[in-house]
Formats: C-alpha cells, sequence, structure tokens
C-alpha cells in the first residue's frame, strides 16, 4: 500500500461468481441516468440540458444518486484514522487549554462619532 492511498475499512464487495462472471454481457456496466446539470461555480442555477454559464464552462451533470446541496463533505474513515480525527460528545465545560487563533481588531467607523 501506498502512503498516499485510502485505507478502508468496509468489507469488499463479494466477489462474482464463475457462472454469474461467465453469463454477464460483455458490455459497459450501467451508466447511472442524468437528473440535470449544474452551474460549475457553485450557483444554484440548473438546467435539463447540458449548456455553458456566462464564463464559458460547461454546466456539470448530476446523476441519479449523486444529488447533494454541496454542503456536505464526505471523508473515508481511512483518512480520518490517518489524520488524527477524534470525536467527542459535546459537553458544556471550561476549556483549560488556551486557543490561539488568527484575528483582527478594528474600530467600527459607522458607530464612531
Amino acid at each position: 500500500m501506498l502512503a498516499g492511498e485510502d485505507v478502508s475499512f468496509d468489507d469488499p464487495p463479494p466477489a462474482p461468481d464463475i457462472a454469474e462472471r461467465d453469463s454477464a454481457p460483455a458490455t459497459a456496466p450501467d451508466e447511472k441516468r442524468i437528473l440535470y446539470y449544474r452551474n460549475p461555480t457553485g450557483l444554484p442555477d440548473t438546467s435539463p440540458t447540458p449548456k455553458k454559464d456566462s464564463m464559458g464552462m460547461d454546466y456539470l451533470p448530476v446523476f441519479d444518486g449523486e444529488e447533494t446541496d454541496g454542503s456536505t463533505v464526505t471523508v473515508s474513515a481511512g483518512r480520518l484514522q490517518r489524520s488524527g480525527v477524534r470525536t467527542a460528545k459535546a459537553t458544556l465545560a471550561i476549556i483549560s487549554e488556551p486557543v490561539v487563533v488568527p484575528g483582527v481588531v478594528a474600530l467600527d467607523e459607522r458607530r464612531s462619532a
């Protein structure tokens, strides 16, 4: 396994039986049906037919089973484990360690006279 490969903790799909493999047609796997085309820049604009946006970029096809709102990120279990991500139940507690974050303190000129 290479360092950049993703580790999967899911059970691998069962191998097809020899009889099933021989009887299966030698065509391409079933293609998913295209539901609609979405704007490549993330705008909520969709189209039932392929087209280009105002910058000339092709709209991206959204296939059956891939409909998402764009605000969900899925990360595999292997990648989470390699990253050292830990989860815990949310509780109300005092933060005992200092938290250092970048920030800017600025005067709100609209509220000064």
